[in-house]
């Protein structure tokens, strides 16, 4: 293992989990509760009904921002920061909906911040890398037998492959599905 290398890939952490739960369980029965006593005369019969809409509202909501990688987005981004402290020079990154990869091809490292557990920067050799492949708007490879994909089509809209975000997709899938494979050969000869 190298510097400061992380020892498992952890895909969801505990922040991300705590942060759902006050979203999407607290947040619903306090605003059930709220609008069940803001009508004026209260009734118990109301305070169900009202709690079972507000989770459901709230639960679309919150599924939109995971899905478009806005939930979490703040806290990815305040933890990129410390890619600069990492001892390793990481000349290509790709940030996405899921997250942030850095890759350092000629130290042949990969840092990866996941938008499902924001707070922790993992830092691992691109030796433990396998089955990098590309497609048309991703890139995907596995890392300690889980799989992590790339989406590099970020847009909310459809493109079609013909498209100027449909071909910069398929290219940058291209690109760091290459950049990938190169920091894994020079993990490989160290």
């Amino acid at each position: 293992m190298k510097t400061n290398e992380t020892e498992k890939y952890e895909k969801y952490g505990s922040f991300f989990w705590m942060l759902l739960g006050l979203a999407g369980v607290a947040l619903p029965l306090v605003l059930g509760l709220g609008s069940s006593f803001s009508g004026g005369s209260f009734s118990g019969a109301m305070v169900l009904p009202m709690i079972l809409m507000d989770f459901i509202v709230v639960w679309v909501i919150i599924l939109s921002l995971i899905a478009y990688g806005k939930f979490t987005g703040p806290f990815v981004r305040k933890t990129a920061e410390q890619a600069a402290s990492c001892p390793y020079a990481f000349d290509h990154s790709f940030t996405s909906r899921n997250g942030i990869l850095y890759i350092s091809v000629k130290d042949g490292m990969i840092g990866f911040i996941s938008a499902y557990n924001p707070k922790k920067f993992q830092l691992f050799s691109a030796a433990r890398i396998k089955n990098i492949k590309a497609a048309d708007t991703l890139f995907l490879f596995e890392l300690d037998g889980e799989k992590i994909v790339i989406p590099t089509l970020l847009t909310n809209r459809m493109s079609g492959s013909r498209t100027k975000a449909g071909r910069e997709a398929a290219e940058n899938s291209r690109v760091y599905a290459e950049l990938l494979q190169q920091a894994a050969a020079n993990a490989a000869r160290d």
